[in-house]
């Protein structure tokens, strides 16, 4: 991963091939191709995986009870297992190649909608099919997963922990973000 991610970062993502890739890594396009299929995955691994966790957290999850306190909790181990996969001195730079390159780009647009799809059926469980419902359903799981895109670029900038962003995040969705920003004393 770490060669992929210089030469991504010296020449740009769409001018490196998995060839390059391979050769940099000192080893076979094949072996390469096991344990990474596109160029993608090397900037995403394990998103199945991610994306799967989060399905079964929320569809195990407890019927009754607060479904965004759920929610948030499934998001935030999900996001934290997302990254285990990252080497810590690449997190940063690999974030950066997902915000400045096309490609990986739109990928990640990709994951955000993912999560948005699996987060509105859990939302809606139990409440009536009407308009009413789809756009509250839309606007929480839309809100969840901005938070979380909002704390991979805080993440970038500070360097804090994701969870505790995450929490710092959540909790100005929960009391209410203002219409107007105040600068911060």
């Amino acid at each position: 991963m770490r060669s992929a991610v210089e030469l991504f970062v010296q020449r740009g993502y769409d001018s490196v091939g998995m060839e390059e890739i391979a050769h940099a890594s000192m080893c076979s396009r094949s072996t390469l191709n096991r344990y990474f299929g596109t160029k993608e995955d090397v900037l995403f691994p394990a998103v199945p995986e991610v994306v799967e966790g989060l399905r079964r957290a929320l569809d195990s999850a407890a019927k009754k009870g607060d479904r965004w306190t759920i929610a948030r909790e499934a998001l935030t181990t999900q996001l934290g297992q997302f990254f285990e996969n990252f080497e810590p001195d690449l997190r940063a730079t690999i974030m950066r190649l997902w915000f400045t390159e096309p490609s990986p780009r739109r990928r990640y647009l990709e994951i955000a909608y993912e999560w948005e799809e699996i987060l509105k059926p859990f939302f809606s469980a139990g409440l009536p099919n009407n308009p009413e419902t789809h756009l509250r359903t839309q606007v929480l799981a839309s809100a969840m997963v901005s938070a979380l895109r909002a704390v991979l670029h805080a993440a970038i900038e500070s360097g804090d922990d994701i969870s505790t962003l995450a929490d710092t995040a959540f909790g100005m969705l929960e009391d209410g973000l203002p219409t107007a920003l105040r600068p911060v004393h």
